[in-house]
């Protein structure tokens, strides 16, 4: 069967990471179906990617893009989803890889009228450094998949704090798939595809107040993909103690409202907890806003990030450390790490019943060879064409 446009567009922004980025193209572009698009939005300070591409690459499924102009990761995503043609979209990072039977999860979702497609981030890629080689890590799945109520995860997401969506079925186009039609609605209702100050919690918030149908499925979409470049970010010395006002996601962000409900402090948690309240406030949904547990925010950042218990304390929540403010801070941070402690003994039970457990592959080199070995995973279990069946 022929398709007048593609049915899935992979999408990655990059900038200045090709490195990783080449790689990432090569493995996506070896998948032989002419029903998967390549969106490439380079916002690279030089064209060695471009030059690349054009000295390698004679394929019609690449979409490529140079635009060398100084901006923000926000607005890479914005400028990345004018090109996208295909019926679904799934955006992933540079050092990111994808799940080669991705298209066929695609394909169910039509069929069956799925407006997105989730799932928990089941491999994970290291990129070798100079401390370690590859490796590659993918936990037991069933292929399960359950329709989710989107309601209640959003508003379970928003009672937890609002900070970390990937632990909650939630819609997600950031190793995730969504029908274009989504993102459609929400450019007709903000004239923006993403907002805030991470455009995968933004688009995640935004998706969950415009889709209809969205299924969970306890199967592989993506390749989460973890490298020197993207560990930067928030996870170095050096990030950890970032002021707020240098905070790369502010760079080329232009003027921009920190909101009053979110602790002023730089961290990843801080940051996805602004970026939801900014979609929430897009759409004018107040009355989800005031679901934002303050406690729980607090606690998210303070538990990986101690030295900001006292700002936030303070500045954040108006208490002191002999006040019930504190006792409540301390009540909801002990909440928080006893589920995290119950969700790695439940993790380990499930790999016990299914009698499978952490498949662990070394020495990869790069996300091209990380897909194949995903592949012939896949080939074994016999799961690499498992989204035929109706609902």
């Amino acid at each position: 069967m022929t398709y007048p446009k593609p049915m899935l567009s992979i999408v990655i922004p990059t900038k200045n990471r090709q490195k990783y980025a080449i790689p990432c193209i090569n493995s996506i572009l070896s998948i032989n179906d002419n029903r998967l698009e390549l969106v490439v939005h380079d916002n690279s300070e030089t064209n060695v990617l471009e030059t690349y591409l054009k000295n390698n690459f004679i394929d019609k499924r690449l979409v490529y893009r140079y635009n060398p102009k100084p901006m923000s990761t926000v607005h890479n995503f914005n400028e990345s989803m004018k090109y996208v043609n295909g019926e679904y979209v799934c955006f992933i990072g540079d050092d990111d890889g994808i799940n080669p039977s991705l298209i066929d999860v695609a394909l169910w979702a039509k069929k069956n009228n799925i407006d997105a497609v989730r799932s928990d981030l089941l491999i994970f890629y290291l990129w070798p450094n100079n401390s370690r080689t590859g490796q590659l890590s993918i936990s037991p799945f069933t292929g399960k998949a359950t329709l989710v109520n989107i309601e209640k995860e959003l508003k379970c997401f928003l009672k937890d704090g609002g900070v970390d969506y990937m632990r909650h079925k939630i819609p997600k186009v950031y190793h995730g798939i969504v029908r274009k039609e989504c993102f459609d609605k929400i450019k007709d209702k903000l004239g923006y595809y993403f907002g805030g100050l991470t455009p995968d919690i933004f688009s995640a918030i935004s998706i969950s107040l415009v889709a209809n149908k969205v299924f969970s499925v306890d199967y592989p979409l993506t390749i989460a993909g973890s490298s020197a470049a993207s560990e930067e970010t928030h996870r170095t010395e050096q990030a950890r103690n970032t002021p707020l006002k240098d905070a790369p996601h502010l760079r080329n962000r232009g003027p921009y409202n920190w909101s009053d409900r979110v602790p002023a402090v730089y961290s990843g948690e801080s940051v996805w907890a602004e970026s939801a309240i900014k979609a929430l406030e897009a759409f004018s949904r107040t009355d989800l806003i005031a679901m934002i547990d303050r406690f729980k925010l607090a606690a998210q950042i303070a538990i990986p990030y101690p030295h900001y218990e006292k700002i936030i304390l303070n500045d954040f929540l108006k208490g002191n450390e002999y006040s019930l403010t504190a006792l409540r801070l301390h009540v909801a941070k002990l909440s928080i790490i006893l589920m995290r402690f119950i969700r790695r003994i439940t993790f380990r039970i499930r790999m016990i019943t299914m009698r499978e457990f952490l498949y662990k592959h070394d020495h990869v080199d790069a996300s091209v060879d990380a897909m194949e070995i995903v592949r012939q995973y896949l080939n074994k279990k016999n799961m690499c064409n498992y989204f035929y069946s109706d609902i």
